[in-house]
């Protein structure tokens, strides 16, 4: 028996008590920004008792994420930055959205909705080189459309910007790392709002017919993550596990990554074209030709031999 008391584990325990799982009896404007329907009309009809449980660890970033937007909404007061109104409810009955503000500020006689957001010290690093500072949503709209999740950012302060009829709003970003902040100040899309709406009523017409819409193309980084993607695709999950690819070009670059050559720019082109098709395609793990195993492992590519147990 060790000496040293266990301190983790009970923690880690007491956070599970954190994880819950709720079903969407209206479509939430933090999930609209989704490219995929199907997924959001999953989210209207799976039950409490079958929605997928995310783990403790993601529950951790969890907690971890509202300390920091708690704290953010301190700095404000500290700040004598008073909102008008705070962690409000907003309902749209007619499409049925629903959405949760977290602060309303006041100016020029116009409720201006702000929402607090912490993000990984990298990615904030590569949105925000230059933070602190204000940022107009052109500046930064490319990055953001870059990661799914990201890209519901967009949508969620489009949607509350047109709950309180504001025709804009703000984002309030904190390096988790640093504490470096970052403000985005964005204007109403109507057009874009529109669409919105219109997935919303596409949505509701699914769940009343009781009936999915079509799936969209497979993509890596939005199917592989999605929680309902066994329930959805599991044929495409297990293929892009490990994809099987035929290519003599491609195999030919694995063989001269792997030889120990005193040609080490033709070494280097090889790497450098493995590392673009791996890339380009999404892929974690690859065979080619049923001779070479391509694999990104903390970023960086593994290749080596059928059999090769390295």
């Amino acid at each position: 028996m060790s000496k040293w008391p266990n301190l983790i584990d009970p923690l880690y325990e007491e956070m599970k008590k954190d994880i819950k799982v709720y079903p969407s009896t209206a479509n939430r404007a933090s999930e609209l920004g989704h490219e995929c329907l199907r997924y959001l009309v999953y989210l209207r009809i799976t039950k409490a008792e079958d929605l997928p449980r995310h783990d403790v660890h993601l529950q951790a970033i969890f907690n971890e994420g509202a300390l920091h937007e708690d704290d953010l909404m301190i700095r404000f007061t500290k700040a004598r930055l008073k909102p008008i109104e705070q962690q409000c409810e907003l309902e749209w009955r007619e499409y049925q959205i629903k959405g949760h503000v977290d602060c309303v500020f006041a100016k020029n006689g116009m409720a201006i909705p702000t929402d607090t957001k912490s993000m990984d010290p990298n990615i904030f690093r590569g949105i925000f080189p230059d933070a602190p500072r204000q940022y107009l949503w052109i500046e930064v709209e490319e990055k953001f459309q870059s990661k799914p999740w990201l890209k519901k950012y967009f949508a969620q302060i489009q949607l509350y910007m047109l709950f309180k009829n504001c025709e804009i709003g703000i984002f309030v970003f904190k390096n988790k790392s640093s504490g470096a902040l970052a403000q985005v100040n964005l204007e109403l899309d109507y057009d874009y709002t529109e669409s919105l709406v219109k997935k919303a009523e596409a949505v509701n017409k699914h769940v009343k017919d009781e009936t999915l819409p079509d799936r969209i193309p497979f993509k890596n980084d939005v199917c592989r993550r999605c929680k309902f993607a066994d329930l959805c695709c599991p044929d495409m999950i297990a293929q892009s596990e490990f994809a099987t690819v035929s290519d003599d070009e491609l195999e030919a670059w694995c063989k001269d990554d792997l030889e120990n050559t005193e040609a080490q720019r033709k070494k280097d082109k090889a790497r450098k074209s493995l590392l673009a098709y791996m890339k380009a395609n999404e892929f974690e793990r690859c065979m080619v030709n049923c001779k070479y195993v391509l694999e990104m492992r903390n970023k960086r590519l593994k290749v080596f031999e059928v059999g090769d147990d390295s």
